[in-house]
């Protein structure tokens, strides 16, 4: 039996992606409904506003400056930063894997970041609760309504964030 070169290449592609797989950057509607969910449970002390190029969730509000950041296409991740500035350090650690509960550092990627366990913050995250879906929104979009609800999050930035669930098109 005879294969093409375009046969033969193909499956050797399928061949590799099967012993070597690439975890998939974090997903966009995942990441969405991620921080208003986390917002909602207090871990992000505070979002940037839904309009800004990056979409940045503070973690600590203080020295050092942790936080992540993220937008339909730069992927999560996990930024620390000693101050004040000029920054002693700085450096970032890429996520992968799925949210809720399976968050994880990227292959190749920092566990530690200027001192600090990126791990641990991985697993915090991972422990947010996905909140109940509110009748007639997506999860993205009732993560950020339950924050408004909760006081965590103002009408004008819940309207931002919801635009943000929308224009990725998320369950």
């Amino acid at each position: 039996m005879k294969y093409s070169i375009l046969t033969k290449s193909i499956a050797l592609l399928l061949f590799i992606a099967f012993i070597n797989p690439v975890v998939a950057q974090v997903n966009t509607c995942q990441a969405l409904s991620f921080y208003g969910n986390a917002v909602n449970e207090g871990l992000c002390k505070g979002l940037s506003p839904g309009n800004q190029n990056l979409w940045v969730c503070d973690l600590t509000g203080g020295s050092p400056d942790i936080h992540t950041t993220f937008n339909a296409v730069t992927n999560l991740h996990l930024t620390v930063r000693n101050n004040p500035a000029p920054p002693q350090c700085q450096g970032s650690s890429q996520l992968t894997g799925v949210w809720p509960a399976g968050l994880n550092i990227m292959a190749g990627q920092p566990n530690m970041v200027c001192g600090v366990s990126v791990q641990n913050y991985v697993d915090r995250f991972n422990a947010v609760n996905q909140a109940a879906v509110i009748p007639g929104h997506s999860l993205c979009e009732s993560g950020f309504l339950n924050a408004q609800a909760n006081l965590r999050l103002t009408p004008a930035q819940t309207h931002l964030y919801l635009l943000n669930c929308a224009a990725n098109h998320c369950p």
